[in-house]
């Protein structure tokens, strides 16, 4: 079912939202009259008909200022939610306000991971009713009841999520409210995850005023710093970014991380980034950046995760199909258990997370458990980014396939391992090459500095002395 989106703009009294079941028909009740509003009943009946159109299935959900009902058009048999105010709150211009941003967010927005706009509605009363997309399936949070994702599946998440933001963000709109139970995964499936409730989403747009200003809105144990005043209290795409790490996070763990109760304690919580106990080491580099508390210090934009997230395949096929290194000679300084590469004064460090599925035979063993091949690269590229890393690793030094290493650690650099990021610029810097010739490019400072500032960005604090290596040499010269 689709989670409620309906809750008070400003504080909400606890982070979860509150649902309902279906409402059970009432036999007295008219087809097409109302039921009065109760304390716990729904306002409209089952098989009542709205805007001469639509005929109430059940109810969804209940919030503070309106309901949320599954409909099915009295013509084309269609399933839609509509989302309806509160008949006591008919009048209250602020609700209307909320109505009015979140229909004008969703017809802006097109994509497969958001919510479809249908129209939004008045009946004879003056009730407003946005009609939606129906959404059949559970919420990320009734997923995860069951366990973490695996890594893989949280990628898939990561840039399904991503790509819809990516949408939203460019159409200068904000969401400002992710959480698992905004998330829908249609018929259970992660690669279908929708969003929902833009009902407190910021336009970048000055002229589109938000209801609630420059105080709190979102859930607490969900919101990005600058969302509680913190660092500048500027709310832009990176609030949302850190939002979504929050939810890998805990699609990783199966639980949420604790970022605080009450607004003190979530206060606190957001001065520093949190330890990110119980994700997988693969996830630990990007989630990091994506939580760092200064919005300076996180990817940019939605975009960036996207295009990091996204291999570019025609890009692989070019250089799987081109001509192998030739040359035993170029890879003879690779020295068992010494290191990886054919240069002098390498020390990046090793992969922090392999499988069984990539680890080489223990010591003494003839052959690794499973050979490697160029065959496996689809099965490869759907694990984490560290385990990525690992597998150009082993192509290197079991296979002597540079070509298919190297590409893999583009790609694990470009899905955020710095690692990866460390090990590419070691590729480009004059300074570390000294022992022989790179079989893939000539030096290029500008590339090492690149990389090694990607590095730095995601925690590879060696990074740091070789870019002042570069600089030092540049002097000399």
């Amino acid at each position: 079912m689709i989670a409620d989106p309906i809750r008070d703009a400003e504080m909400p009294p606890a982070d979860e939202t509150r649902l309902v079941g279906p409402a059970a028909p009432s036999a007295s009740a008219a087809p097409n009259a109302p039921t009065a509003p109760s304390e716990d009943g729904p306002s409209l009946a089952p098989g009542t008909v709205v805007l001469h159109t639509y005929r109430i299935t059940r109810l969804i959900g209940r919030g503070g200022m309106g309901e949320i009902y599954q409909a099915e058009h009295c013509d084309q048999r269609t399933l839609h939610a509509i989302k309806i105010i509160r008949p006591d709150l008919v009048g209250d211009e602020s609700i209307v306000s909320l109505f009015l941003r979140e229909a004008g967010a969703l017809r802006k927005i097109r994509h497969a991971a958001i919510v479809s706009y249908d129209g939004l509605f008045r009946d004879a009363t003056g009730r407003l009713h946005l009609v939606m997309e129906y959404v059949d399936g559970p919420s990320l949070r009734d997923r995860l009841r069951q366990g973490p994702l695996a890594p893989h599946e949280i990628a898939q998440l990561r840039d399904r999520l991503a790509a819809g933001l990516a949408e939203a963000h460019d159409k200068g709109i904000y969401h400002r409210d992710l959480s698992p139970d905004n998330v829908i995964l249609e018929h259970g499936l992660l690669e279908r995850a929708k969003l929902i409730d833009f009902g407190i989403a910021r336009f970048a747009d000055p002229s589109m005023r938000t209801l609630v200003g420059s105080r709190f809105a979102g859930k607490l144990s969900w919101a990005s710093p600058e969302q509680i005043g913190l660092f500048g209290a500027q709310v832009d795409g990176r609030s949302d970014i850190y939002s979504l790490g929050l939810v890998l996070a805990a699609a990783a763990r199966g639980r949420p991380l604790e970022m605080g109760k009450t607004m003190m304690a979530t206060v606190e919580a957001r001065k520093t980034t949190p330890e990110l106990d119980g994700v997988p080491p693969g996830l630990v580099t990007q989630i990091t950046r994506m939580l760092a508390p200064d919005p300076r210090d996180r990817p940019q934009s939605m975009r960036s995760l996207v295009d990091e997230a996204q291999p570019d395949r025609s890009r692989w096929s070019a250089l799987l199909r081109s001509r192998p290194v030739q040359g035993a000679a170029l890879l003879l300084a690779l020295a068992a258990g010494a290191g990886l590469w054919w240069w002098s004064g390498s020390d990046i460090p090793p992969a922090t997370s392999t499988p069984a599925l990539l680890m080489s035979a223990p010591p003494g063993a003839a052959e690794p458990a499973q050979k490697l091949d160029r065959e496996q690269l689809p099965r490869i590229l759907r694990l984490a980014p560290a385990e990525i890393f690992a597998a150009g690793q082993r192509f290197l030094t079991e296979q002597r396939d540079a070509d298919t290493a190297l590409v893999l650690w583009e790609e694990a650099s470009r899905r955020g391992s710095g690692d990866a990021a460390f090990g590419l610029a070691q590729f480009y810097d004059p300074n570390v090459r000294t022992t022989g010739p790179n079989p893939f490019s000539a030096p290029n400072p500008t590339r090492a500095r690149e990389f090694y500032a990607l590095a730095l960005q995601r925690g590879i604090g060696i990074a740091r002395a070789r870019l002042q290596a570069l600089d030092n040499a540049e002097s000399a010269r």
